[in-house]
């Protein structure tokens, strides 16, 4: 008997206490030895207001919601010259119920602080300290609204605060798992590095910069990547400003994330950049996401999809990619999200979608939501200048399912619907299936494979329930064209659901080509150490280009270097 692996790890139900907006960054508070020296820099250099009457502390005003606090207690090289970051959220009293539900370890109960807002502090899994505030109108920033405001401001608002992470992976489960944050970019001095990570906020644009990898602990290094960054319309008047301010920096250049940036840093060595908001050049490493888009929403559960701005003119192809993690877990950004890295500069656009899991939604829950991905695409195909006639489905082990069911069903709009989105086909015209399942009959289920499709088989019987989400069920003459890139070494769904579901293609009439990963186990993280390992990125691209009738910009390389000798 055949065992098809769905998955990896089931999410823990959510809690019943819902998430409150958490919609930027509010504070960034520092330590220096002293004071004096700290108020020309902020006031004086950069030009903020310090309205606010902290005895023995500075307080500067970026704008009515973000500010830079500076404590006058650093003693020693061994202190962090950040002390914490603080977040604004809409309920701060529901937000510590929501993360005391999650299991975080919060205060007993939500206070005014000294300046009359309600916040709290936590740490964080890494150590940091951070605090969350809701900020009230009788307070001393409520009071302050709308002054303080003086044009001697360099910027108007700090777009994202950094800091040293160490365990990124802890941090993931609290930011982005239970906070809701969402990586937007990484990069490094390495082209395939992961030095730098943006976890936007949930609900705004500003974000969090994980500084990864840092083993030198020096005072110097440790104010350069714990730091806070301050957008700016042009870094070049912002140094002019600077300059002729008593400040003598570098001048500015361009970072690895394509942004121009001016590094300044106070009196303790904290770095303070200038930075502007969108890149002036491609960046390395990764694609950004250029929004985040909600393409749905059931139950009061938003369902969101990371977009990727293409390169070239329009109109464009759009691909939309779906996660694997057996249905049950997963996000936007794991496994081949990474595909939007190559996709989107060869001029797609990209959608990685986020999708309902199981156990908590069970098939079809996550079918519809894919089919819902490319209704939503298509009916807002102008706003992207996309090609509603050119869309692609890609995904990867369950996602590599989940596209296979959505190209073979092909479901048609419903011209009755009140919902604009429902009226549009889910029919797309090519789909790329990496390593997916293709046909359940007969195969065993495990656990998981069980939260996905039980309630199924209880009102259908196993037999009935297998044909029902099987791929190769749906076969027929006229189905789009198919591309099945898998490694013949996959531990987990094996290399013959594909070989299987090419012949049931080929047979029917359809176009489906095969590329072969010689020694590929299931994932693509290691296929680029192979030593027979095709570039199959690039002729992914080649072929989707070829398929969907498309001639955008030069088809580079595959993006994972190959190391195998």
């Amino acid at each position: 008997m055949r065992y098809l692996v769905l998955l990896v790890l089931v999410c823990g139900a959510a809690g019943a206490v819902e998430r409150p907006p958490i919609v930027g960054v509010a504070e960034v508070v520092l330590r220096t030895d002293n004071l004096a020296a700290a108020r020309n820099f902020y006031g004086h250099a950069l030009g903020f207001a310090e309205p606010c009457d902290i005895a023995g502390d500075a307080c500067f005003k970026v704008n009515d919601h973000q500010y830079i606090e500076v404590h006058p207690n650093l003693t020693s090289d061994a202190q962090d010259r950040l002390i914490d970051v603080a977040f604004e959220t809409t309920d701060v009293k529901q937000l510590r119920e929501y993360l005391a539900s999650r299991g975080v370890k919060v205060p007993d109960k939500v206070s005014p602080d000294a300046n009359g807002d309600l916040a709290f502090q936590l740490t964080d899994p890494d150590g940091h300290l951070i605090a969350f505030v809701q900020y009230l109108p009788g307070s001393v920033h409520g009071r302050d609204f709308h002054h303080d405001l003086p044009d001697t401001r360099v910027s108007d608002r700090i777009i994202h605060a950094g800091f040293i992470v160490r365990d990124r992976a802890a941090e993931d489960r609290f930011y982005h798992d239970i906070l809701g944050f969402r990586e937007t970019w990484h990069g490094g001095m390495k082209d395939d590095a992961a030095d730098w990570i943006d976890m936007r906020v949930p609900d705004g644009t500003d974000w969090l910069e994980y500084m990864c990898n840092v083993h030198d602990t020096s005072a110097r290094v440790r104010g350069m990547m714990n730091h806070l960054a301050l957008g700016v319309p042009s870094t070049e008047a912002g140094y002019r400003t600077v300059v002729a301010r008593g400040l003598n920096p570098e001048k500015p250049k361009i970072g690895r994330d394509g942004k121009w940036q001016l590094n300044l840093y106070d009196p303790n060595l904290t770095r303070a950049e200038l930075m502007e908001p969108k890149p002036a050049q491609t960046p390395c490493c990764s694609s950004f996401v250029t929004s985040i888009i909600t393409y749905g929403e059931v139950d009061g559960e938003k369902l969101t999809m990371d977009y990727y701005a293409p390169s070239g003119p329009g109109p464009h192809p759009a691909a939309i990619l779906v996660h694997g993690g057996g249905a049950v877990s997963g996000n936007s950004r794991m496994g081949i999200a990474y595909l939007a890295d190559f996709l989107a500069p060869a001029g797609y656009a990209v959608f990685s979608i986020e999708y309902r899991l199981a156990p908590k939604y069970p098939y079809p829950a996550m079918l519809q939501d894919t089919e819902r991905a490319v209704r939503y695409v298509r009916s807002h195909a102008d706003e992207w200048n996309v090609n509603r006639n050119k869309i692609a489905l890609v995904g990867g082990s369950a996602g590599g399912w989940l596209v296979g069911m959505a190209g073979l069903i092909g479901a048609p709009g419903d011209p009755t619907a009140k919902d604009p989105v429902d009226r549009e086909s889910a029919a797309v015209q090519a789909v790329v299936d990496l390593y997916g399942p293709s046909d359940f009959r007969g195969t065993g289920l495990n656990d998981h494979a069980h939260a996905v499709f039980d309630p199924l088989i209880e009102a259908k019987g196993e037999d009935a329930a297998m044909v029902e989400v099987s791929p190769v069920t749906y076969v027929r003459k006229g189905a789009p064209p198919f591309l099945l890139i898998h490694g013949d070494k996959d531990q987990l769904v094996p290399f013959a659901e594909s070989t299987k579901l090419r012949k049931a293609l080929r047979d029917a009439g359809d176009d489906c080509d095969l590329i072969r990963i010689p020694g590929g186990t299931h994932g693509t993280e290691l296929w680029n150490t192979l030593a027979d390992v095709p570039d199959w990125e690039h002729d992914m691209t080649v072929w989707l280009n070829a398929k969907l009738r498309y001639e955008g910009p030069e088809v580079g390389p595959g993006i994972r270097a190959r190391t195998a000798k």
